[in-house]
């Protein structure tokens, strides 16, 4: 059908279409029968999926596979990864691909992205003074993070976000992020007890300050 001319008994095709075949016999008859040369290049199908590694999964997750069509061969990825299980665990972040192949021979390949979330959530606090006006406080802190509990002096533990005390040392925060990761920051709470200085003199009534006398502090 392409025009072209091939000779043999077994000629190699590498196109689709109608071939002519032309024979002809030992009394010279001609024959012209037909051959229709398909193709199927149809690729196979797959999805892949990635995910996220971090505090939660303990830094490891399983690949997931999707095979529509075909048959699944193997996974490649970042730091020379192969594997041919089908949920194969990965700990590194990068492009993994998964190899299919059809029943036609034709290959395809599934990306999965895996990513990486290792960040510390953050979290401030500032040092608090008690004294004799303020003999108690909240504990405060910044963070979009959650927290998980306040420590302190004499094995105070609190899971509220702002809780009260009215004893002087080191309190800890602990807050958790949505990567799992734990994070903390101490203040210090202080105490200024001190009482101010008084100082005061005795004194006499008598007829020479006309009974009459100045009391100094």
């Amino acid at each position: 059908e392409s025009g072209q001319s091939l000779s043999g008994d077994s000629p190699m095709v590498d196109a689709a279409g109608t071939y002519n075949i032309e024979s002809i016999s030992a009394n010279e008859c001609i024959s012209q029968p037909t051959l229709l040369v398909s193709e199927d290049l149809t690729l196979p199908e797959a999805s892949a999926l990635g995910g996220e590694l971090n505090c939660l999964n303990d830094q490891s997750l399983s690949l997931t596979l999707d095979v529509v069509s075909g048959t699944f061969i193997s996974w490649t990825g970042t730091n020379s990864f192969a594997s041919t299980e089908v949920d194969a665990a990965v700990s590194a972040s990068g492009m993994h691909q998964a190899l299919i192949r059809g029943n036609n021979g034709c290959e395809n390949i599934a990306f999965a992205t895996i990513t990486k979330d290792l960040a510390l959530p953050e979290v401030t606090t500032d040092d608090v003074p008690l004294d004799c006006n303020l003999t108690a406080t909240a504990l405060n802190f910044t963070t979009v993070s959650t927290i998980t509990r306040w420590t302190g002096p004499n094995r105070f533990v609190s899971s509220e976000s702002s809780p009260m005390i009215s004893q002087a040392g080191e309190y800890t925060v602990t807050v958790i992020g949505a990567n799992g990761f734990e994070n903390t920051s101490t203040l210090m709470v202080s105490v200024d007890d001190q009482l101010p200085s008084l100082n005061s003199q005795s004194g006499f009534l008598n007829c020479t300050n006309n009974q009459e006398y100045i009391v100094e502090v």
